[in-house]
């Protein structure tokens, strides 16, 4: 009797005590899921306001302890309801999604690496073949309007555009600096200078789209900003200069002597001095070339090499007859110029031709990652980088000649009778134009003969 009533005693122990276990892990459990729970509260309540950073923070406070759920299957008894099961679960789908991450992080990495050989690519995803159809696709459609229509429309829509937003403080604050009162420069594209009294400089810095390459456009160095723009160039580390007008214009000066004329000279500007280090041969028929070795007068900073390009041909205001000769310039300069090396561009005023050779480079972009762009959009996107950006009809019709010029020279578009008619209908817009120029026909019309 005593024997049964023990064991009565131990089972009713037993029963307790298990029941007692059961009950510690219970709250344990609840315990442990309850910060996690405040956590998910919380994250609601910054996701109205920040939706990307409220993300990352529960991505970052949400995952499973994973050292609590490791601990409970090691030490802990298999409870009724089954929770070890479903913890293993969990953490069979955090071992899968590990995977499928790593996958997708190897996956882009491959990506990346692939597409550094063409950085137009890794900016679009895009392959060549269709980047090359979309450029086609507007060489077609350009190709199908006149020349005159072009001008005309031009004319229309251009001519008074520019950045309705755009601030010229600087631009108004130094006016003895600017060599045309009516040719502004944009302040949040102006090149500012480092370490000079006067941080100003008429010029402005253009990168051209899912590109590394950098132009600055910049007006005709005047005897006051001689040693501003040689500072500029040292400051930026510019590699090459394009010098897109000659000195004097139909008797009008259009840019001062910013450098020595004859090799070996050595001129001093100002805190900058500047030696002509030699003549090279020239990279493109009568464009002239020559390295200029600038350095600070001081001597406390090392000497640094520019190359000088003088482009003598491209007429005032108007365009050369034939584009070839100024694709080849455009290809040269992009295979010898360091692609971290901005490339200095001016003519007068530093917005017509300046503007124009730089339109080749940034259209070429344009064309081939946006289907339906006009030129027109082009210019426009131009003028809220640099004021007037493409002066004149003539220059806007040219620039649609280089384009079909380059195009067809890359196989993008055939030399077919629509091109070659194109192109024949320009040659002789352009001819009518510059004769009249030099009939005396379109004489100077105001005292700023920029372009």
């Amino acid at each position: 009797m005593y024997f049964v009533f023990f064991d009565n005693i131990r089972l009713i122990l037993l029963s307790v005590c298990s029941s007692t276990l059961w009950l510690i892990l219970s709250c344990s459990k609840k315990a442990a899921a309850s910060p996690k729970d405040t956590n998910n509260n919380s994250t609601k309540k910054v996701v109205s306001k920040s939706p990307p950073a409220a993300a990352a923070a529960a991505q970052k406070q949400t995952p499973p302890n994973e050292n609590h759920l490791n601990q409970g299957v090691k030490d802990a008894p298999p409870p009724a309801d089954g929770t070890t099961s479903k913890e293993k679960e969990v953490l069979k789908d955090e071992q899968k999604n590990s995977k499928e991450t790593k996958s997708k992080k190897d996956e882009k990495t491959k990506t990346n690496n692939n597409q550094k050989e063409d950085t137009t690519q890794m900016n679009t995803g895009l392959n060549l073949e269709q980047r090359n159809a979309m450029r086609k696709t507007w060489a077609m459609k350009a190709v199908k309007m006149k020349p005159k229509e072009i001008c005309k429309m031009f004319v229309d829509k251009m001519k008074g555009f520019n950045p309705p937003d755009a601030q010229y403080t600087a631009f108004e604050a130094n006016i003895e600096l600017n060599r045309y009162a009516d040719v502004k420069c944009i302040d949040e594209t102006r090149v500012v200078l480092k370490n000079r009294k006067c941080d100003y400089i008429h010029a402005s810095l253009i990168q051209i789209p899912d590109s590394e390459t950098k132009y600055i456009l910049t007006q005709g160095p005047l005897p006051e900003t001689i040693s501003d723009f040689w500072a500029m160039c040292y400051q930026e580390k510019v590699k090459f200069i394009l010098m897109l007008c000659p000195l004097v214009e139909g008797g009008v000066e259009k840019c001062s002597q910013y450098f020595p004329s004859k090799e070996g000279d050595k001129e001093k500007y100002g805190d900058i001095e500047v030696l002509f280090a030699k003549k090279e041969p020239e990279p493109v028929k009568e464009v002239g070339w020559s390295v200029m070795t600038v350095q600070p007068a001081d001597g406390e900073k090392p000497p640094m090499d520019i190359n000088h390009i003088y482009v003598p041909w491209w007429p005032d205001q108007l365009a050369p007859e034939d584009p070839k000769p100024m694709i080849e310039l455009y290809r040269w300069v992009k295979k010898v110029n360091p692609e971290t090396s901005p490339i200095v561009v001016h003519c007068s005023a530093g917005v017509g031709r300046t503007a124009t050779f730089v339109g080749i480079d940034y259209s070429n972009v344009r064309f081939q990652n946006e289907p339906d762009i006009e030129m027109m959009d082009i210019v426009k996107e131009l003028r809220y980088f640099r004021y007037q950006a493409i002066q004149s009809h003539v220059q806007f019709l040219f620039l649609h000649v280089c384009m079909l010029e380059y195009f067809a020279q890359e196989g993008i578009i055939e030399r077919d009778a629509s091109v070659e008619g194109f192109m024949e209908e320009y040659k002789k817009h352009a001819n009518k134009k510059l004769q009249k120029r030099k009939a005396g026909g379109e004489a100077d019309k105001s005292k700023n003969m920029y372009e």
